[in-house]
């Protein structure tokens, strides 16, 4: 159950921070897998999920998976992820996005008491960011701005006060909307800026093409994690079950991953559901590198057509337009 105040604090400003969530032993393990591949000079780093279980359980991390559940979707998604590494002296970065102009992938919306967010993102710090040091930047409340933000507030040029710094201990993590206008402040401090982001969507939402997970990853993964790399699908109420076991390691990488996306590897709340009038038959894969084209061609998903319910539609005549005061379609009195 997410606090009532935290979801007030996330819709107020569009953002919140969890502190301490990770120990000195999670860090200390996350640092040194993050000397012993990227080290300095990294700036943007990737492939930090097969360095180590300690950056796979951010994943999923128990601390962070009801606020998804709740403000994005029972059913989220991995959409992408990566590290930032700033050395001194690195460089603002530009704000950007904002609720103005409206971006179909980064959004924020209430309807009914209930948010709903596109990209979200949540952002871990391995190493502290105290006050005035720099880094993360944003305009609280901006994701309900009804106005651009003006060119000189994101390139730092004047301030009147609204872009804030949030600082970070290490292991603090902050979750927000992408429709939050946010950047960075130039990194002013002595050590090396050190963040993990994770870029999470509704299921059926995307914010740039679905790739297929590196070869080797899958077999690192839980189930429950697993689920998070599927492609982007419209959900429906039906929910689907656990499966009783984990898809067999020995099976090729696509059918692996087919096998576990034709199920819900679920966290509590979480559902994965058909979408209609498609039935996603995500079976095993008979070539892993087969061409494809768009998601109804994929090699694991082969789409079969639905038929709709008898009497869950009118017939087809009746979909004709109606005259203006008759209760009768056109062409029939």
């Amino acid at each position: 159950m997410i606090p009532p105040e935290h979801t007030y604090l996330f819709d107020l400003q569009g953002y919140l921070v969890l502190e301490g969530i990770l120990g000195a032993q999670d860090l200390a393990r996350l640092n040194e897998a993050f000397d012993e591949h990227a080290g300095p000079g990294s700036d943007r780093f990737r492939g930090y999920l097969e360095w180590d279980e300690a950056y796979r359980r951010l994943l999923d991390h128990p601390a962070i998976v009801p606020y998804l559940a709740e403000w994005i979707d029972p059913a989220f998604r991995l959409d992408h992820h990566y590290g930032i590494a700033s050395e001194p002296g690195k460089p603002a970065h530009e704000l950007h996005l904002g609720a103005t102009p409206h971006h179909r992938s980064a959004y924020y919306d209430v309807r009914g008491g209930r948010i709903y967010c596109g990209l979200t993102v949540v952002s871990w710090a391995l190493r502290d960011m105290s006050p005035g040091q720099g880094g993360f930047a944003c305009i609280p409340g901006s994701h309900k701005a009804n106005f651009s933000c003006p060119g000189d507030y994101a390139t730092f040029a004047r301030n009147p006060g609204c872009v804030v710094e949030l600082p970070q201990r290490a292991g603090d993590v902050i979750i927000f909307t992408e429709a939050l206008t946010h950047g960075a402040f130039p990194w002013t401090a002595a050590h090396q800026r050190r963040s993990v982001l994770f870029k999470y969507s509704p299921g059926h939402l995307a914010w740039a093409d679905w790739s297929e997970p590196p070869a080797g990853l899958l077999d690192l993964l839980t189930p429950a994690q697993r689920s998070l790399f599927r492609p982007p699908y419209v959900t429906s109420a039906r929910e689907r079950r656990p499966p009783a076991t984990a898809p067999s390691t020995g099976a090729p990488k696509a059918a692996q991953l087919a096998q576990t996306l034709d199920l819900c590897q679920g966290h509590p709340g979480r559902t994965v559901a058909r979408p209609w009038p498609y039935t996603a038959r995500l079976g095993p894969c008979s070539s892993a590198s087969a061409p494809r084209t768009s998601a109804s061609s994929c090699p694991r998903r082969r789409f079969t057509t639905s038929p709709p319910a008898t009497g869950s539609r009118r017939r087809a005549d009746d979909e004709r337009p109606r005259r203006a005061g008759r209760g009768a379609p056109a062409g029939r009195r």
